[in-house]
């Protein structure tokens, strides 16, 4: 197990219908690196 998992994990909607789970550091580094282009706005930038 990763010593950078989250105590708590995080559910986000990835799209509709599509809940995600991000367990830790990587699984949110891969959901921002599939977040779509067209969408990445301030609030990517500030999580990237």
């Amino acid at each position: 197990m990763s010593e950078r998992t989250f105590e708590s994990p995080l559910f986000v909607r990835a799209a509709e219908g599509l809940i995600q789970e991000i367990a830790c550091l990587e699984d949110a580094f891969d959901f921002l690196d599939e977040w779509p282009l067209h969408r990445r706005g301030v609030i990517y930038e500030t999580a990237k």
